[in-house]
């Protein structure tokens, strides 16, 4: 007798994947604007402020996205794109986080979470996805919303950089 996984229906799976998200963006914003001040990444404008802002509004987008993929069913733009969401996560624990840390050979912000709660998340998000034929085709969800996805990040921290920025005319930004 085989051991058998019976997994819940996609709709409520799909949770799994912002709560994920907020843990790990959690983590990158306690620990991350320190060591990337230590080791000089981040942008000279971007302040440890501005960067968690940034990592708030990709968690918020997150939930958005999950809940209009279950909202308005498997075969929504929002599927395709929260499909895609999950893929750039899957992506993220390797590059930059497990990258990162192999690199520089110490603990890299956000790692613990990639690793423990991304990896297996959205590994079973995307092996149910492909075992129930989700969405009619990986490829197009990954090109289509997954390029502009990927891109979204570096996007949301140049958004909230630039409010900081005129929030704070004339007083000195950190």
């Amino acid at each position: 007798m085989f051991l058998q996984f019976s997994f819940p229906e996609f709709e409520r799976m799909q949770w799994a994947l912002p709560v994920a998200v907020t843990l790990h963006n959690l983590e990158e914003a306690i620990w991350l604007p320190a060591a990337a001040k230590r080791w000089n990444m981040l942008p000279r404008r971007m302040s440890p402020r501005r960067f968690r802002i940034g990592v708030g509004v990709l968690t918020v987008a997150a939930y958005l996205i999950t809940w209009f993929s279950v909202v308005d069913g498997r075969e929504s733009a929002w599927t395709y794109m929260f499909v895609a969401y999950t893929f750039v996560m899957f992506l993220n624990v390797f590059v930059p986080h497990v990258a990162a840390a192999i690199l520089l050979r110490c603990y890299a912000p956000g790692v613990v979470t990639a690793v423990l709660l991304n990896l297996p998340v959205t590994t079973v998000l995307l092996v149910k996805i492909w075992n129930d034929r989700i969405v009619h085709s990986l490829a197009i969800s990954i090109l289509v919303f997954g390029v502009p996805l990927g891109a979204a990040a570096p996007a949301a921290f140049l958004f909230t950089a630039r409010l900081s920025a005129r929030a704070c005319l004339g007083r000195s930004a950190h």
